[in-house]
C-alpha cells in the first residue's frame, strides 16, 4: 500500500514547506497562496484498485489533468486507448523512516515561472508528444503496443518489433549523479549512475495507469524516495576486472546511440538508431543542453534523429574544426526550494521480482540520456500560460531558429569561399 510511503514523515523542514504546498482551488496558480510549485501528494490509504478503475474508466477522466493538457485525454479517447487502461498504483518498494512527505511538482506553476519563458514550450510539448519512431511518451501511448520479453519492455510489432521502447518524459530534477558512479547502497560495493526526479503531479496517475496496464498489475513497485523516481544505469562492481573504470580513453559518445540499422535505406523509420536495453555504470549517460540559444531542442523530427549532436551541458562550443572538451561537462544542479531544473529524460523499462517477495512486480527505469529544458525560478512573477501564449512562443522560437541556421550557413559558406 502506498499511503505510508507517500506520507512518510510528519513534518517537513521549514524551507521545503515553502515549496511543498497546495495550489488554489482547481489546481490553478494562486499567487495569494504562496505561488508554490509543488502539490500535496494524494492520500493513498484505503486504496481499492477495482473501485478506482471503475470510477476512472466510466468516461475516462483523470481529474488532475488541467484544461491546458486536456488534449492528452482527447487523444486517449479518440484512439480507443482508454477502454484498455487498467488503473493501478506506482509505489515505492522501500520507505525510509526519515523520508520527507512525498509530494510532486505542479505543472501549472512550473510553466508560469520558468526563468526563460520559451522553456515552457518544450516542457508542454513533451507532455503531449505522440511519439516518433522508437521514442514513446507513456502519457499518450497505448500499452498494448508493447509486451515483455526477457523482462524487458519491447515493441510488440512493426519496424521496431522486439526492440526496447525508449520512453521519454519531463521531470523536475531532484539530484543528478551522472558524471561519477555512486554506491547503490551501503551494503555492497556495487555502483551505478543515477538521476532522481519527480513526475508532474497532474499526470502521475496516468503514468501509473500506463505502467499497471502494461504489466497487468494493480500495484507496480519502483525505486522511489519521497515520490521521486530513480532512473539509473546498470550497477557494476568497480573491482570487477571486466569493468572499464579507470580507463581514461572511454568514448565520449554513449553506446545509447548504437548503430544505424543496416536496412535504414529500405524503410524510413529504420534510419533512427536502435538502443541497447540499459547502459553500464562505466559508460556515458550524456546530459544535453536543450535550452534556447544552446541546443534549442524543439521536438523536431530531425532533432530526434540527431540527438547525439546536441551540445552537452557545461561544455562550451569548440573552436572551428576542433572537438568539444567533454571533460568540462557538468551535472544538472540539485533541487533547491526556489530554483530547480526541468529535464527531458529517455529511459527503457525492465521488470523483476524482488528476492524477498517474488510475488511483487518491480520496475527498473534505465536512463539513456537527459536533455536540460530550463530552470524554474520562484522569485520571478508568474506569467500567464495558455495555449495561445505557448503557440506564439513556439512560432517565435522556430522563426528565430530558422534565421540563426540561415545566418550560420551563410557564414560557413563565406568562410569556405575565403579559404
Amino acid at each position: 500500500m502506498c499511503g505510508p510511503a507517500i506520507h512518510a514523515a510528519a513534518v517537513a523542514t521549514k524551507a521545503l514547506a515553502k515549496v511543498f504546498r497546495s495550489g488554489g482551488d482547481g489546481g490553478e496558480p494562486d499567487p495569494g497562496n504562496g505561488n508554490t510549485a509543488f502539490e500535496n501528494g494524494s492520500d493513498r490509504e484505503g486504496f481499492n484498485a477495482t473501485e478506482r478503475h471503475e470510477e476512472l474508466m466510466d468516461e475516462i477522466v483523470f481529474p488532475g489533468i488541467p484544461p491546458l493538457l486536456r488534449d492528452i485525454v482527447v487523444h486517449l479517447r479518440a484512439s480507443g486507448i482508454t477502454q484498455h487502461l487498467r488503473h493501478s498504483e506506482l509505489c515505492p518498494r522501500y520507505t525510509g523512516r526519515d523520508d520527507p512527505e512525498g509530494r510532486m511538482p505542479n505543472i501549472l506553476y512550473v510553466l508560469a515561472q520558468m526563468q526563460n519563458e520559451y522553456a515552457a514550450v518544450p516542457i508542454f510539448d513533451s507532455l503531449l508528444f505522440r511519439g516518433l519512431a522508437n521514442y514513446v511518451n507513456p502519457l499518450t501511448a497505448g500499452p498494448r503496443a508493447f509486451h515483455i520479453i526477457t523482462r524487458k519492455v519491447v515493441f510488440k510489432s512493426g519496424v521496431y518489433s522486439t526492440h526496447p521502447a525508449m520512453f521519454i518524459m519531463p521531470i523536475v530534477v531532484k539530484k543528478s549523479d551522472l558524471l561519477a558512479p555512486q554506491k547503490v547502497n551501503d551494503k555492497y560495493p556495487d555502483v551505478h549512475l543515477r538521476l532522481t526526479g519527480w513526475v508532474f503531479d497532474e499526470v502521475f496517475e496516468l503514468f501509473s495507469t500506463f505502467m499497471g496496464t502494461l504489466l497487468n498489475q494493480d500495484t507496480v513497485y519502483a525505486y522511489m524516495t519521497s515520490s521521486a523516481l530513480q532512473f539509473s544505469s546498470k550497477s557494476l562492481n568497480p573491482d570487477d576486472p571486466a569493468s572499464q573504470f579507470g580507463n581514461q580513453n572511454l568514448p565520449q559518445h554513449s553506446s545509447a546511440f548504437g548503430q544505424p540499422s543496416p536496412r535504414g535505406k529500405q524503410r524510413k523509420a529504420e534510419s533512427f538508431l536502435k538502443f541497447p536495453h540499459a547502459l553500464g555504470a562505466d559508460e556515458t549517460i550524456p546530459i544535453y543542453d536543450g535550452r534556447r540559444r544552446h541546443g534549442n531542442f524543439r521536438f523536431e523530427e530531425q532533432q530526434w534523429r540527431d540527438i547525439s549532436t546536441l551540445p552537452r551541458y557545461g561544455v562550451p562550443p569548440p573552436p572551428r574544426g576542433q572537438q568539444p572538451d567533454y571533460t568540462r561537462a557538468e551535472e544538472l544542479p540539485p533541487f533547491e526550494v526556489d530554483k530547480f531544473c526541468v529535464a527531458l529524460i529517455a529511459f527503457t523499462i525492465g521488470t523483476f521480482n524482488p528476492k524477498d517477495n517474488p510475488t511483487l512486480v518491480q520496475i527498473s527505469l534505465n536512463l539513456h540520456f537527459a536533455i536540460l529544458l530550463g530552470f524554474f525560478n520562484n522569485t520571478l512573477p508568474p506569467r500567464s500560460v495558455s495555449l495561445q501564449s505557448l503557440s506564439s512562443l513556439r512560432a517565435t522560437a522556430a522563426a528565430q531558429a530558422r534565421a540563426a541556421a540561415a545566418a550560420a550557413a551563410a557564414q560557413a559558406q563565406a568562410l569556405g569561399a575565403s579559404s
